[in-house]
């Protein structure tokens, strides 16, 4: 059985595959789309037409709860009609996957990052990617970077085991190993 992951962004299928590089699961495509909207599309079209199951991987690009929850219902509900729930899972970041290098504490000054100011801490609940740029900046004493090779020379340095606790991944996780689990039993799920 093939497992796919999608995603919006280049730098989130680089995480998200070094991330399951941490972990013996079964072997996984990854398909990487220009934007959410055709994410989205691709997402629906894989599960629904090649009957792969999928994971959608997508920034919310928004922070209030009641729009990160309304987008929640709108893609669930196109998933939904593609196929049945246990062959899809939907994992949002809010607002983007940048995001948790905030949300393990000590993890920016491990990277040799200074420590953010309590105004870069609450900027970076909306805009985690440009607070760590501003940080990247200040630490390599330059004004302009390459963020994205800094990024893929970071991805090894992280603490998996510490992300794979966190709610995107360890839903990821699961959702991987369900699928798994069922390709080795023989007991691929009702369509």
């Amino acid at each position: 059985m093939t497992l796919c992951v999608v995603t919006s962004r280049e730098s989130d299928t680089q995480f998200v595959q070094s991330l399951l590089h941490s972990r013996k699961l079964a072997p996984v495509r990854f398909f990487t789309s220009k934007n959410s909207s055709s994410a989205h599309s691709l997402a629906r079209s894989i599960v629904g037409i090649k009957q792969y199951p999928v994971a959608l991987i997508l920034g919310t690009d928004v922070y209030e709860p009641t729009q990160v929850e309304e987008r929640r219902r709108f893609l669930e509900a196109m998933l939904d009609e593609a196929a049945p729930r246990d062959q899809w899972e939907l994992i949002l970041l809010v607002p983007e996957m940048e995001t948790i290098f905030f949300q393990i504490p000590g993890l920016i000054e491990a990277l040799g990052l200074p420590s953010p100011s309590e105004v870069q801490r609450e900027r970076a609940k909306h805009q985690p990617r440009a607070v760590l740029i501003e940080l990247l900046s200040k630490a390599s004493g330059r004004g302009s970077l390459d963020w994205p090779s800094w990024f893929r020379k970071t991805l090894p340095r992280l603490p998996h085991d510490k992300l794979w606790r966190l709610k995107p991944f360890n839903q990821l996780q699961h959702f991987l190993e369900q699928h798994q689990h069922r390709s080795e039993t023989g007991h691929p799920s009702p369509r």
